[in-house]
């Protein structure tokens, strides 16, 4: 059957320039769970003409389904590995490690319990080869990495069971017009954009978020057209099913002489939403990398992509690109079914070559259409005035059962589940009674509004409820009005908990954000304002929350358990009792995919033993700006031995090694160092006084400054730069001088810099010496000061020398510059 049956031309087209070729999938699999896929459907039967079923187009729809339901059993499915030695003990049950992954141990957390009722801990957590390999108290890192948590709340990092994740990286960058309480003010928006920051001529000024069903006026072509002209716009609904264009718009996407410019479900679907995602694939690739890199950020490890029409060869690229962060299960709709079955993936295969990143998922349909657009389907019409009467009083059904039965069988036969989107609640029984008369398996996407019949059947027929928490909350005032007197069954997931049904939670970006911390705010705690809780008694509790927002491996809900996937996330607040705004916007430290750090907050400090120039070392990253800065310092400073250095005329004295440890002033200049970047930077010559452990040079060698001198009295000190700067690649000369002999050479620079310096007399007087003589014209002199006794005598002399302005530094550090008036 022509995968490209029933699309329009703009549809068409795009198809064919995305369509890849993908070879046999192999048996290897990853996790049970599935993740969905929608083109357009085929005919019920013979040889009729294929048409594509309404709303089939639906490129990113809004509502989502989730990963995981029971897992499809198929002949061949390999659930362990046999090659696997028999299990001695913690470390044998860890699995088969990753290669090339480096050991990293994370000291001190606190895990999420298996129950997701509390945290343990604390206890130190070894991962090796992707996987959790160990979990006590004290653990011995070894050459491992070692990251100071500092009792943070270690969890299974979640995933996001619903997005459309083209279509979130796209809306990221349009106009929002989710503000817009009225189409007066859509326009006005759509009018401003125009005036500061008006698209290049051709291009289609696209506009995401608009919310219509309790505007006071309605949206209308008339309204844009004045303040748009010939520009194409396009404003899309917050849902994702209408969009709502200009004459401009109209003409060019086929709609010349539609009388309101409103473009509904299939219509918008078939011709509209793909048009509008037809930009280069570099382009679009480049903004998911984008969106993947702040979904880490969130502590997100997975995402199921409901994007259509088929976002697996889309993800093979990208992650062959180097777009790594995330976990995808790629869903097909039914335009491209016949591809999908063709190559032989099922769902939960692993797709070759990207590293187990990439798994097929299930098959994707939508039935109905949304609240927002009144064309959910359901038993009851939607309330309008008798002089204006809806065209489809009860919504649209977009996939009549006797279309709907065929697909799925021909899925479920070849071994893709299903994930079928029903807002209504006539809706949700049909999807339902499609599940239980072809034996297909899967997930229901949104379930939002639900008979009571109809709650127990998604346990009895093993089905996965796919919910958006967040759209109870955005659409709890357009269900008052529009399902006034039903809203006890809408967004029902404690009543579905209780029947036994297993929930995912998802955003169904973009219509609500890629984040599932706040999809746990919104499950456990119905309200995101100062009103009271909508329907508190649909609220489920954080342990169900938390277990619905994590993956699914080999049938199991991930957990912190050796032997696990090493898919983490660091927290600041414990999510089981934080309050409901913290958990909101839970601050996230750290997230890792199979044992590989996707985001590192600068609050965590890393380090990992190695051999040092006169003893054992840490490689310790340093947070600066512009990323880690690595720096290798003595393991234990206490230990290092006191060393014989010039002392006053000619003498020798013994040392303490303060240079051993990373002071808070060292790290201060090299923040303000990287701070100033290359631009100003770039080519200057750049000397250290008493540098230690040169923090500061390494960050101006980094930064690209041209020439780097680190001196210090100590040799040991200068030893431990220059082992550092090898580390690094950068290049810093090193020299043991004391600062009476640090000008010797009769060289100027055009950056003198010095940190904690001023801590005596002695040290104070030869350095006021010391720097008119080593500052070339026009140079600069850059002290870091914690507050020393001396410092305010030495400032008060420099000022008849030198202009000098002070600013503040992190960590309590004041940065005194120096320049020659």
């Amino acid at each position: 059957m022509a995968a490209d049956a029933g699309l329009g031309p703009a549809r068409r087209a795009l198809a064919a320039r995305r369509r890849p070729v993908l070879p046999a999938a192999g048996r290897d699999r990853a996790d049970p769970g599935c993740a969905g896929a929608q083109p357009g459907l085929p005919p019920a039967g013979g040889a009729q003409p294929r048409r594509r079923a309404a709303g089939a187009e639906h490129a990113g729809h809004r509502r989502r389904g989730r990963r995981g339901g029971r897992s499809l059993h198929l002949p061949g499915r390999r659930e362990a590995d046999p090659g696997l030695p028999p299990r001695r003990g913690a470390l044998d049950r860890a699995g088969p490690p990753v290669p090339g992954l480096s050991p990293v141990l994370l000291r001190t957390v606190r895990p999420l319990r298996p129950g997701c009722d509390g945290l343990g801990g604390p206890v130190d957590v070894l991962l090796d080869g992707g996987r959790v390999r160990a979990v006590g108290a004290g653990l011995d890192p070894g050459g491992a990495e070692v990251v100071e948590c500092d009792g943070r709340a270690l969890l299974p990092g979640l995933w996001d069971h619903h997005v459309h994740m083209a279509q979130w990286a796209l809306a990221r960058r349009r106009l929002d017009v989710s503000g817009a309480r009225s189409a007066a003010d859509a326009v006005a928006l759509v009018a401003r954009r125009m005036a500061t920051a008006p698209p290049a001529a051709g291009e289609v000024l696209v506009g995401f978020g608009f919310r219509d069903a309790l505007w006071p006026d309605e949206a209308h072509r008339s309204l844009l057209d004045p303040v748009t002209g010939d520009t194409p716009v396009v404003l899309v609904s917050g849902d994702l099913h209408q969009g709502w264009l200009n004459g401009a718009a109209l003409a060019r996407f086929g709609h010349d002489g539609h009388p309101t410019g409103r473009i509904r479900e299939s219509e918008f679907f078939a011709v509209v939403s793909p048009a509008l995602q037809d930009a280069p694939t570099e382009a679009i690739d480049g903004f998911v990398a984008d969106a993947v890199t702040a979904a880490s950020a969130r502590g997100v490890v997975g995402v199921v992509d409901f994007e259509a029409p088929w976002s697996l060869p889309d993800w093979r690229r990208r992650i062959a690109g180097g777009t790594t962060g995330l976990r995808v299960e790629a869903s097909v709709w039914p335009d491209h079914l016949d591809d999908a079955l063709a190559t032989g993936l099922r769902t939960g295969d692993v797709v070759e070559g990207t590293g187990g990143l990439l798994t097929a998922g299930p098959l994707k349909v939508i039935t109905d259409g949304s609240l927002n657009t009144r064309t959910a389907y359901c038993y009851d019409p939607y309330p309008a005035p008798p002089e204006n009467p809806l065209e489809h009083p009860c919504g649209l059904l977009l996939v009549p059962p006797d279309r709907l039965a065929p697909l799925l069988a021909r899925a479920h036969a070849g071994g893709l589940t299903a994930a079928l989107h029903a807002i209504g609640d006539h809706a949700n029984t049909l999807v339902l009674d499609a599940f239980a008369a072809t034996g297909a398996r899967g997930r229901v996407e949104h379930a939002q509004l639900l008979t009571g019949d109809d709650v127990p059947r998604f346990a009895g027929l093993g089905l996965v409820a796919s919910v958006q928490p967040e759209h109870a909350l955005d659409d709890r005032d357009v269900a008052d009005r529009l399902w006034a007197g039903r809203t006890d069954r809408a967004f029902a997931f404690a009543s579905l908990h209780r029947a036994g049904a297993r929930l995912a939670l998802g955003s169904d970006a973009p219509v609500a954000p890629l984040d599932p911390w706040i999809a746990l705010a919104a499950a456990v705690h119905r309200t995101a304002d100062d009103r009271d809780r909508w329907h508190p008694e649909q609220e489920i509790d954080r342990a169900t929350a938390l277990g619905a927002s994590f993956g699914v491996v080999d049938g199991a809900t991930a957990a912190v358990t050796v032997g696990a996937r090493a898919d983490l996330v660091l927290t600041e607040a414990d999510p089981t009792t934080c309050a409901p705004a913290v958990l909101r916007a839970m601050p996230v430290a750290g997230t890792l995919v199979g044992g590989r750090w996707t985001h590192r907050s600068g609050g965590l400090r890393v380090h990992r033993r190695v051999a040092g120039p006169t003893g054992p070392g840490l490689l310790e990253e340093v947070a600066l700006p512009s990323g880690p800065l690595t720096v290798l310092r003595p393991a234990d400073p206490d230990v290092v031995a006191f060393e014989p250095v010039p002392g006053p005329g000619g003498s020798e004295e013994l040392h303490p090694p303060h240079w051993a440890r990373p002071w808070p002033s060292g790290r201060a200049l090299a923040h303000a160092v990287d701070e100033a970047g290359p631009g100003w930077l770039a080519g200057r010559r750049v000397l250290e006084l008493g540098c230690g452990l040169g923090l500061p040079s390494l960050a101006a060698a980094r930064t690209g400054a041209g020439t780097v001198l680190a001196t210090d009295r100590s040799a040991a000190a200068v030893a431990w730069v220059a082992a550092s700067a090898r580390r690094c690649g950068l290049t810093v000369g090193t020299a043991a001088v004391p600062f009476d002999r640090a000008g010797d050479g009769g060289a100027r620079w055009d950056l003198v810099l010095a940190a904690d310096v001023l801590y005596g007399v002695a040290a104070a007087d030869a350095l006021g010496t010391l720097l008119p003589r080593v500052t070339a014209p026009g140079g600069q002199v850059w002290l870091a000061d914690p507050g020393r006794p001396e410092t305010p005598r030495w400032l008060a002399a420099a000022r008849e020398v030198w202009t000098v302005t002070t600013r503040p530094l992190p960590g309590g550090v004041a940065l005194h510059v120096l320049r020659r008036p």
